[in-house]
């Protein structure tokens, strides 16, 4: 890996760790909030802030070995034993134990692990990272990592993308006159064409900063260290079209175009109970309603044989695409989606 590949994901890899601590952080506040502190209670909690400290040691770990391997080490080497001093002195606290553990007790030692996760979290934005990468900080688009894709902001152009990406994939595939096998080789190159194109951007420092300075309002910070969402997206069309049928490889990518796209809107705007910090329960409905409408409304157009409960049909369908969004675990949404829902469309339609 390249000294510019290494410096980016030594940047991704910073906004990964303060993601870590405010979760940690978020998680101590609730338990402050608490009013039962029977035995059980605390046991539980004693656990789950064991565990999310386990996570963040081995992300700083994880951030101390990328500085190492690049050309940063020797510059950040003050800032990164800073940290490791702070995540010492935050297992020392999760060491103390009190012995009646009264309810005084556990909010004096809540309060000293909130007091330690503010300092790791002041720490990591208070060094000056492009004073210390210099002439590098245009390679590594630093002036554009701290506004790509943030969390609580709708990527108006890049959801416009995606729905336009799907309405002209799935176009083609219906109404192009040329014969399945011939549609498939198109898949096929353009797919080639697009992974090409990606990884030369991933080895070329000049290459990739144009594509950021181009494409900044459809781009999102992770994607500087890996594969685009638009190549993720042609693997899992291609890999539908090729192995299911029409009428399911269609649904399927509709669903990501459409369903992913409005979910991520109506999380971002109306979100508020999020079971986990990727998804909303507003976000989840939403994704379901819009695959409910897309499975009721074109099923029919694409297969006017079918006879079955079309209603019973659009639930699966919204069901389906619902539960394809979190069934992607590490994988890419792009990848993930069209892939699971077309499994579980196939599955489903065996019963009609």
């Amino acid at each position: 890996m390249s000294s510019y590949q290494l410096t980016l994901k030594f940047y991704s890899q910073k906004d990964h760790v303060h993601s870590v601590v405010e979760e940690f952080h978020q998680t101590v506040s609730k338990f402050v909030q608490q009013a039962n502190s029977s035995p059980s209670t605390l046991q539980s909690a004693r656990k789950q802030l064991d565990s999310f400290y386990q996570h963040l040691s081995n992300e700083i770990e994880r951030f101390k070995q990328i500085a190492q391997k690049s050309n940063l080490a020797n510059n950040i080497k003050p800032y990164t034993d800073k940290l490791s001093e702070q995540t010492q002195q935050l297992s020392k606290v999760l060491r103390e134990h009190y012995p009646e553990w009264s309810r005084e007790d556990w909010q004096i030692f809540l309060g000293r692990i909130s007091s330690r996760l503010h300092e790791i979290k002041k720490s990591l934005y208070e060094y000056d990272f492009k004073e210390a990468m210099g002439h590098m900080a245009e390679a590594v688009l630093l002036d554009h990592f701290d506004n790509l894709g943030q969390k609580q902001k709708v990527q108006w152009l890049r959801k416009i993308w995606h729905m336009t990406g799907s309405i002209l994939l799935v176009s083609l595939y219906l109404w192009m006159p040329l014969s399945f096998s011939t549609k498939i080789w198109m898949f096929a190159f353009s797919l080639l064409t697009f992974l090409c194109l990606d990884i030369y951007r991933l080895r070329s420092a000049e290459a990739n900063t144009k594509v950021f300075h181009a494409l900044k309002f459809i781009m999102r910070k992770q994607e500087a260290t890996r594969l685009s969402s638009t190549s993720f997206y042609m693997i899992s069309c291609f890999l539908v079209v090729a192995i299911f049928p029409k009428s399911i490889a269609i649904l399927s990518m509709l669903f990501l175009g459409f369903g992913d796209s409005i979910a991520s809107i109506v999380g971002v705007k109306w979100g508020k109970r999020r079971p986990n910090k990727r998804y909303s329960l507003a976000g989840s409905m939403a994704f379901f309603t819009v695959c409910f409408a897309i499975s009721f409304i074109i099923y029919p157009i694409l297969s006017p044989q079918f006879s079955g409960p079309l209603w019973l049909f659009a639930i699966i369908g919204g069901t389906a695409g619902a539960l394809s969004e979190r069934c992607a675990g590490p994988l890419d949404d792009n990848l993930s989606i069209p892939i699971f829902s077309a499994i579980f469309l196939w599955m489903a339609l065996l019963f009609f």
